[in-house]
């Protein structure tokens, strides 16, 4: 698309490329696993119609990065930026027209899935912080025994909110969002108990009135040692 060629029209070019990020995912899902690749070019008797029979695959493959994404915001520096720029040149009228489909569907959350499944009173059950909560070894805890407990909590909300849903939503969804509530507490947790114990040595070790001797004073002094703060 950012090659300059005034030989053919500017929207042909995007649907070209996009035609051919389309053949790449294709070729890799043929790659990781055979039988689906099989399953998938088997339907392409031309690219219109597989572009149009593969949409969910598709947009499920753009759904997952973007997804990912948001959950690692160190990751993707500049491919995520492309797969931005792509995205919003299928998001077109005539983009989605030559290619059959849209790209772009919502991001899967916690609360999308729950609403979907008309369960979301899950998210107030008093087991809830049992079922994902982190589970450290440290003294004084039974760490056998929480994870027990756990395990114990997470099957019987799955099941019992399986059944309420009357089949819109499976035990294994519900599964996935239990652990994905919990993969949010363990990244607080990760990031959260660093801060916590340098303030506890600071609070500890360090007057906020005056230092116990010169050496260990905190104070930025402009010029000094590289500082530019006064």
């Amino acid at each position: 698309v950012d090659v300059m060629d005034f030989r053919t029209p500017k929207t042909q070019r995007m649907v070209d490329g996009m035609r051919d990020l389309l053949a790449i995912i294709s070729g890799l899902v043929v790659a990781a696993d055979m039988r689906d690749g099989r399953r998938l070019l088997a339907r392409a008797h031309d690219e219109d119609e597989h572009s149009a029979e593969s949409a969910d695959l598709f947009q499920s493959v753009f759904e997952v990065g973007r997804r990912f994404k948001i959950m690692s915001p160190d990751k993707m520096r500049t491919t995520y930026g492309k797969l931005v720029h792509a995205l919003m040149d299928c998001a077109t009228r005539e983009m989605t027209h030559a290619i059959g489909f849209a790209c772009i569907e919502p991001i899967q959350t916690v609360h999308g899935t729950l609403l979907h499944g008309g369960v979301l009173e899950l998210l107030d059950d008093p087991r809830l912080p049992v079922a994902t909560r982190q589970v450290v070894s440290a003294a004084g805890v039974d760490a056998a025994r929480e994870a027990a407990l756990k395990a114990e909590a997470c099957a019987a909300l799955c099941a019992e909110y399986a059944a309420r849903s009357a089949g819109r939503v499976t035990e294994a969804e519900l599964q996935r969002v239990l652990l994905s509530i919990g993969d949010a507490n363990a990244f607080l947790e990760y990031n959260r108990r660093p801060v916590e114990r340098a303030l506890e040595l600071l609070h500890a070790n360090f007057s906020p009135r005056a230092p116990a001797a010169p050496d260990l004073s905190l104070a930025i002094t402009s010029g000094r040692d590289g500082a530019r703060l006064s």
